[in-house]
């Protein structure tokens, strides 16, 4: 029996990453002629690769298409429950650990949320919320956002000191069998909102949150690529001293008028910095009455053909979520980029 070397397994599951590309990308439904166009393989081998995808329930055959004349041909359809993903979201607002346990179907559509206050969020927290949502659902991978750098896969963070140099995805990873992202909150955020509303135009953004009682973070996208640092420090905006000590940053923060200051001050650096395009300001405050002095003040500090557009949101958790959610999906399968072809 002839056996396929490491090359020619490699290629077909590239094959195979490419039809669900396309058919991720057309959830109306297409035929297998219309596969052999977007991916430039041949009829035949779409037509083995569907079969075979079709008999594990990842694609899914529906209704045959409109004809003008003879057998009409079969719709295929990516079926977004094949493959889900765990997203745990630990956090702290306002003294109190909360713990938000999702699930997204391959579309990053949130299926299933929970969220819990427990009083420590250690390894056992966070494996038993990931057990719970692998037993309802048929995940095969999952992300953990965290509030603070990221380094090596090591999380370090004053908020969660229990959490702090962990390996939680290696020891996820070894508990459950499948794979496990970790990255900083503000990165998911950012990559979030960057994947919803800019992603076929590669600009640099900068997502950031000011929450009350909380120092600031962000995450940065640099020509549409996330910008980590070599130390995952990147984003960690609250260290822009301007001058003062991170004690007076936190009496800065709690009053309007130094909140409105400290806002307008990071946009300036960052314009200088990182030059974006866009800035997201997320998270319950700035409140609405805020806008218009730091879109003034900005106005005032930075020239205008470096002023980056600036975009409202509210709570960051949402694109975070949707951030996680396309981080663990690119876990099961390597990416692939389709490219018009000539």
């Amino acid at each position: 029996m002839n056996e396929m070397n490491g090359t020619g397994i490699r290629l077909r599951e590239l094959n195979f990453e490419l039809l669900k590309a396309v058919l991720k990308v057309y959830p109306g439904g297409v035929t297998k002629q219309f596969l052999a166009e977007k991916t430039g393989l041949s009829l035949a081998t779409c037509g083995t690769l569907v079969t075979e995808l079709v008999k594990t329930g990842e694609v899914l055959e529906s209704a045959r298409s409109a004809s003008g004349g003879g057998r009409p041909p079969r719709l295929y359809t990516y079926n977004n429950t094949y493959a889900m993903s765990a997203l745990l979201h630990p956090a702290v607002e306002n003294g109190v650990r909360i713990l938000t346990c999702c699930v997204a179907d391959a579309a990053g559509r949130i299926i299933w949320r929970e969220s819990h206050s427990p009083g420590v969020i250690d390894f056992g927290t966070l494996a038993g919320a990931l057990a719970t949502a692998a037993e309802r659902f048929p995940v095969r991978a999952a992300a953990v956002s965290f509030p603070g750098p990221v380094r090596n896969g090591l999380p370090a963070s004053r908020e969660l000191p229990e959490l702090d140099g962990q390996n939680l995805t290696g020891r996820l990873q070894e508990r459950f069998g499948f794979a496990v992202c970790l990255d900083n909150d503000m990165n998911f955020a950012a990559a979030g909102y960057y994947n919803r509303f800019v992603r076929h135009a590669e600009k640099s953004l900068c997502y950031l949150s000011f929450p009350p009682g909380r120092y600031p973070g962000g995450g940065i996208i640099v020509d549409g690529r996330l910008t980590r640092g070599f130390s995952g420090f990147a984003g960690e905006v609250s260290f822009l001293s301007f001058g003062i000590s991170r004690g007076q940053q936190a009496l800065r923060l709690a009053n309007r008028n130094g909140l409105i200051g400290q806002i307008v001050d990071t946009l300036a650096a960052l314009a200088a910095v990182v030059n974006p395009e866009i800035v997201v300001l997320a998270g319950e405050l700035p409140e609405e009455s805020m806008r218009e002095p730091v879109m003034k003040l900005s106005r005032e500090l930075i020239p205008a053909e470096h002023l980056p557009a600036l975009v409202f949101r509210g709570d960051p958790l949402d694109d975070c979520l949707f951030g996680m959610s396309l981080v663990a999906q690119e876990l099961l399968a390597p990416p692939v980029r389709l490219v018009r072809r000539r």
